[in-house]
């Protein structure tokens, strides 16, 4: 077995790019859902060809009254789960740590949560880059997606703040409160 000391650092980074990348496809493939994004868009596309099979696997195995839990894709839900779990295990592995359930249980649910802090944030810079970039009619391919995906945590911020003299203040107060979310909740889930 790996410790530390031998060499699994660098395998270590590996799982958490890949695995962290298909989780961020996923967690968008969730959201694009509740968000209302455009099923023709190149980027939906995009993260739907690369989601597909697997879902479409667990798909045909659930139950028709399990295929959704209220508005939420049942398939795409197990399969970060699934996946959350399998990272925090190998990560565990190499370094040697519990295997019990309950630090899996706790530590894929920080991996989720995390996942979703970090997927909220990085789409407000985003807009907020995107929105530096252009005039406030031109066009990006990402703008309406990211827009319809930070609306919710968007407007009702800009309702206490609307624009002092032309800047928005609601990303930057959405960000600070995520990243302090983020760490209230971690320390709880570790």
């Amino acid at each position: 077995m790996m410790t530390n000391g031998d060499g699994s650092q660098p395998l270590i980074l590996l799982i958490e790019i890949i695995f962290g990348l298909y989780l961020g496809l996923l967690g968008l493939r969730l959201i694009m859902r509740w968000a209302a994004w455009d099923p023709s868009h190149v980027a939906v596309q995009f993260i739907l060809r690369l989601t597909q099979s697997p879902i479409g696997f667990i798909r045909r195995i659930l139950p028709n009254n399990l295929k959704t839990i209220g508005h939420w894709d049942a398939a795409t839900i197990g399969l970060l789960l699934t996946i959350s779990l399998a990272k925090v295990t190998l990560i565990n592995v190499l370094n040697s740590q519990s295997l019990s359930v309950d630090v899996l249980f706790f530590a894929t649910l920080a991996t989720l949560f995390s996942l979703g802090i970090t997927l909220f944030s990085a789409s407000i810079l985003i807009q907020a880059v995107l929105s530096w970039l252009g005039p406030q009619g031109a066009y990006h391919p990402v703008a309406p997606l990211v827009r319809k995906m930070n609306a919710p945590l968007l407007k009702p911020i800009q309702r206490y703040f609307p624009p002092i003299a032309g800047f928005d203040l609601a990303p930057l107060i959405v960000l600070v409160g995520l990243q302090t979310l983020l760490m209230l909740i971690l320390p709880l889930l570790s």
